[in-house]
């Protein structure tokens, strides 16, 4: 089997090195080398002095330096046996170093097992080890809560928490609580998903309030009432015991103020935005504007510029106004000429009613029965200065 060298040479000098075993056997050794101090799960297994023949046998008999170098999850190993399977990952060979880094970094404060295969009938070597904690302060914090406007409708439906760094995995719901004006915690008012609603980053959470709740004439409504009253105020309390993606506390706790008013069971109509439309040889922005708070992350993704060809004008997105307005930047001057906005009809309010449908009404015979419009279209033009 065919291998590359590992580039062993450009080695981070400030590396962390945990020797966990060393075999005087036939000069061999098993070694952990951990990452950086800031990531020590990014590290590697090698093993030292391998004898040549030993390594010839190998090349010839196996086909898969899995066969002999495993790693593994040292409790699930030990619970699965020959269940469970070796980690993935890659293996280089120079000289007589052989290494192991695995596909996924190892997990800090995890403990696991390195088995390497003796000749002969004799059992595989074994060794443990346990990969170090970093010794790390967190400074991932709530840096922004969406909506962002003191004010919002009884039927609000979704949050967004964004943070300033990824944060890790458990049970999220325990580390926020939603307070009504004198103090006292709103039962559940979340919808508890496992997983929870995080982007790719583990940055970005969306809490949602239970729809259940928020929907009339269904019976966690009529049993509980809304998570949310019209006319009363509330702050939504962010703990800082909540795990960053290295399980440290956030730097600091988070809250929010916000007062609600009547429930919104309107759709959106672009009828009533405002389009601003830039001048021709400018990289100034097109402008909509909306009589209402919209929902940020639909904004962001619920409006394309098309030219008078149907094609996509290249640019960037930008959401002002506590999301009252939609900033479109392109990346070359505007020609001047016939535009479109093209208006996917899932955009939402913050009530969660798009353009073809209020989210409090029921659908009648499944998602088949909704509205055949997928997309509304608004007309502007690009002109020269007068």
């Amino acid at each position: 089997m065919g291998l590359n060298s590992p580039n062993l040479k450009n080695r981070v000098p400030i590396c962390l090195i945990l020797f966990l075993l060393q075999m005087p056997l036939q000069g061999q050794d098993i070694r952990f080398q951990a990452g950086d101090s800031l990531n020590p799960g990014n590290g590697f297994v090698e093993v030292r002095g391998l004898r040549t023949e030993q390594l010839s046998k190998w090349q010839e008999q196996n086909s898969d330096w899995k066969t002999v170098l495993k790693v593994f999850p040292k409790e699930l190993r030990l619970e699965k046996k020959d269940s469970i399977q070796p980690m993935l990952g890659m293996y280089t060979l120079e000289g007589s170093l052989l290494c192991f880094r695995p596909r996924f970094s190892f997990r800090e404060g995890l403990e696991y097992v390195v088995e390497l295969a003796e000749s002969g009938n004799n059992a595989p070597l074994s060794v443990s080890f346990t990969v170090p904690q970093a010794s790390r302060q967190t400074s991932v914090f709530v840096e922004a809560l969406y909506p962002d406007t003191g004010r919002v409708p009884a039927n609000l439906l979704k949050l967004y928490l964004h943070f300033s760094g990824p944060v890790g995995l458990g049970n999220i719901y325990e580390h926020i609580h939603l307070l009504d004006e004198n103090g006292v915690e709103v039962e559940k008012p979340f919808l508890e998903l496992e997983p929870a609603l995080w982007d790719k980053q583990h940055r970005r959470l969306t809490l949602w309030f239970d729809p259940g709740r928020i929907k009339t004439d269904l019976q966690p409504n009529l049993a509980k009432g809304a998570p949310l009253l019209p006319g009363r105020c509330y702050k939504l309390l962010v703990s800082e015991n909540l795990r960053d993606a290295f399980a440290q506390p956030l730097a600091h706790g988070f809250e929010k103020n916000f007062c609600c008013f009547e429930a919104d069971r309107s759709k959106p109509d672009p009828a009533d935005w405002q389009v601003f439309s830039p001048q021709a040889q400018t990289l100034d922005a097109l402008t909509v504007r909306f009589p209402e708070v919209m929902d940020k992350t639909g904004l962001e993704n619920g409006i394309s510029v098309l030219d008078a060809h149907d094609q996509p004008v290249a640019g960037k997105v930008l959401i002002a106004r506590a999301a009252t307005q939609w900033d479109f930047f392109p990346e070359a001057p505007w020609e001047a000429g016939d535009y479109q906005l093209l208006l996917y009809s899932r955009m939402e309010d913050l009530a969660g009613n798009n353009l073809i449908r209020l989210f409090d009404t029921p659908l009648q015979g499944g998602a088949a029965q909704m509205p055949a419009q997928e997309a509304f279209v608004v007309r502007f033009r690009v002109v020269h200065k007068k």
